[in-house]
């Protein structure tokens, strides 16, 4: 069904009304996507990211996010990494503002509906 819609939006009628472009990202090998995916004119462009950043990559990412200590980056690291230690930042600085309370599942996300409230 996923593969059905995701081909209408870009293929079909719904397409040539609404004049979209469509960014997809698997984290499977190619060979496991629907070849119905992979036919030419589908997926212009393919870019494989590496598993983990290289260390000048992961330092310049860091900073460029506004983490402070970006010396402590001594190994090639996963891109959520990086952005973890921002959120890890963000939670301090929270910390220092008053917020009493913690939802480490959910506390870098700005959907969390949690409230602090026993249910």
């Amino acid at each position: 069904q996923a593969v059905s819609n995701l081909l209408n939006l870009s293929d079909g009628l719904l397409s040539d009304g609404i004049h979209i472009q469509i960014l997809a990202t698997f984290n499977c090998p190619l060979e496991s996507l629907d070849v119905a995916l992979l036919r030419p004119g589908r997926l212009v462009v393919q870019y494989c990211f590496p598993a983990t950043l290289s260390i000048e990559n992961a330092r310049n990412l860091a900073e460029s996010i506004g983490v402070s200590n970006i010396d402590q980056i001594d190994q090639p690291l996963p891109l959520a990494n990086v952005y973890a230690m921002k959120d890890e930042i963000v939670n301090e600085q929270e910390q220092d503002e008053g917020i009493s309370f913690s939802c480490r599942k959910c506390s870098s996300s700005k959907y969390c509906d949690y409230d602090g409230e026993e249910e």
